[in-house]
């Protein structure tokens, strides 16, 4: 089941978890994370995925449980963010490694490779 979350501990956790697990947890917290909205996919009541719209239309720090990767949860969040309003654009910055995944999505690359704490990245539009 996906839903609206309030901000919260478990957001940063879960995110910390898959995207920096060897970073403190003040590093996922992101500005404006209190005025985004927040996504959460929730299996046996437990969250396993999360990710964050922000007003500026921005998804941001999608994660999925390692566990459940690559068996169409993310895809579900994602798609359930996009019709979140069907008439907006959003972008996002992808990691170059996760590039496919936003492309099997519907996203398009609109700029260029660029470097950010240790990762790559390539700002992508839908």
């Amino acid at each position: 089941m996906i839903k609206i979350i309030k901000y919260s501990s478990q957001i940063l956790e879960l995110r910390q978890e898959i995207m920096w697990p060897n970073k403190d947890i003040e590093f996922v917290k992101i500005k404006n994370d209190n005025i985004a909205l927040h996504f959460g996919y929730f299996k046996n009541n437990k969250l396993i995925a999360v990710a964050s719209l922000f007003p500026n239309n921005q998804i941001r720090k999608v994660a999925v449980k390692e566990k459940y990767q690559r068996m169409g949860i993310g895809s579900e969040l994602m798609k359930f963010i996009l019709k979140h309003n069907k008439n907006k654009s959003y972008w996002l910055n992808s990691r170059v490694d996760k590039k496919i995944f936003y492309e099997n999505i519907g996203f398009k690359t609109i700029g260029n490779e660029f470097k950010k704490n240790e990762e790559f990245y390539i700002k992508m539009k839908i």
